[in-house]
């Protein structure tokens, strides 16, 4: 049985939903799928203040979502969770899985907004236990309710850590350090009470099984400890580009994310005819670029209806 729709949204982070949502009120036919059971994507339990919004509102990542959500829900979309997209027919119709029974489904336009994923940290001991991502540590917290721990260590520097810090506050967990990877004193980080380290080589240190301390290096050649019951790293963002090459589109290196991300035009169209992309998997990092790209997406191919 083969599904039909106009528009085919990959991916339920908040791109996902803002793109589906513009394309309903537009009375465009659309269906939405994503891998995971939940829909909302890593900003669902991304409590700090978003800074990057167009508007001037002050909305933290999960009210930005249910702000969406409560949007989408107005319209008669139609939300496939746990469904994973896994190849092309010959005419081009998509294949989604969910367990493990295969669908089909015929779309005129397919937008992809995947996301991103984050990159990983490498230093020596980032495989023990008790080392994660800013994002794993998050849905520790705000999904799961389980503390990591009591003592972190933050290592990587971007956008989310101050909101990860307010969050390591709220429940009770100090920050012993943040570290920052090479010498650039041009950077002028504060956060607070918190020591900044400049770094040039880390190591974790095992306790029993699990992370029990890092070891530091500093730029200026000062050595010294530092206990913490887990790391939290941050080494960017990188676009998913699975869903991209399973649709043939161009891909190209940018020197300024350093990572790659698929080619498109000022109507966020890939270069593959009436396949768009939005969002993070475009390579957007803030909400507002985030956001627009959505909007955009949808309103190039409400211009083709």
């Amino acid at each position: 049985m083969c599904k039909e729709t106009q528009v085919l949204v990959i991916g339920g982070g908040i791109a996902g939903i803002v793109t589906a949502t513009e394309l309903a009120k537009q009375q465009i036919q659309v269906i939405l799928v994503e891998e995971s059971p939940y829909i909302g994507g890593k900003a669902a339990y991304q409590t700090q203040q978003i800074s990057s919004l167009s508007n001037g509102e002050k909305l933290r990542g999960f009210e930005l979502v249910d702000k969406w959500l409560q949007k989408l829900n107005q319209y008669s979309v139609e939300v496939m969770l746990d469904h994973t997209v896994i190849g092309l027919y010959e005419n081009r119709d998509v294949s989604v899985v969910h367990k493990e029974k295969i669908r089909r489904i015929k779309a005129k336009n397919i937008v992809i907004a995947t996301g991103a994923s984050e990159k990983p940290v490498i230093f020596d001991g980032w495989t023990l236990p008790g080392v994660m991502t800013i994002e794993a540590a998050q849905q520790f917290i705000n999904r799961d309710f389980v503390r990591p721990g009591k003592r972190a260590v933050i290592y990587g520097v971007s956008s989310f850590t101050l909101g990860l810090v307010e969050l390591f506050d709220k429940t009770g967990i100090k920050v012993e350090a943040i570290l920052v990877s090479g010498d650039d004193s041009s950077e002028n980080l504060s956060f607070g009470s918190i020591p900044v380290f400049h770094v040039q080589e880390v190591t974790a240190l095992s306790k029993g099984n699990k992370v029990g301390s890092l070891a530091v290096a500093l730029c200026n050649g000062q050595l010294f400890e530092i206990e913490a019951d887990f790391i939290c790293t941050d080494g960017g963002r990188s676009p998913v580009l699975e869903t991209l090459s399973i649709f043939d589109c161009d891909i190209q290196y940018s020197e300024k994310l350093q990572s790659f991300v698929p080619s498109y035009d000022e109507k966020m169209e890939t270069s593959i005819e009436n396949v768009f992309v939005a969002g993070a998997s475009a390579g957007f990092t803030s909400y507002e670029a985030i956001l627009a790209s959505a909007e955009i997406a949808a309103a190039s191919i409400a211009e083709k209806a």
